[in-house]
């Protein structure tokens, strides 16, 4: 996941979001490591995950239940924008 040019500290967050890239390999599957747009499953497994919402890592916490749960198919070179629309996070 790109997650743009700029950190942005929100007012409603305790933290600010990296601007770093985010790579779709195994050892990245960890609390901070992967986030939410990176994560593509089936319906069927889809109806089986329960997110915690009340944290704000909820994503890791998620992609670690479905490394165990699941195999797993990581694919390195495909990409998702992390908050496109946000004003400053990206130098259009």
């Amino acid at each position: 996941m790109k997650r743009g040019d700029n950190i942005i500290k929100r007012p409603d967050q305790s933290f600010a979001q990296g601007s770093n890239t985010l790579f779709a390999k195994p050892e990245n599957v960890k609390r901070g490591g992967i986030a939410l747009g990176q994560i593509f499953v089936k319906g069927r497994v889809a109806k089986k995950m329960k997110w915690d919402w009340t944290i704000h890592w909820a994503d890791g916490k998620m992609a670690i239940w479905l490394k165990d749960n699941y195999h797993i198919k990581y694919e390195p070179n495909l990409y998702s924008l992390f908050d496109w629309f946000e004003p400053g996070r990206w130098n259009k």
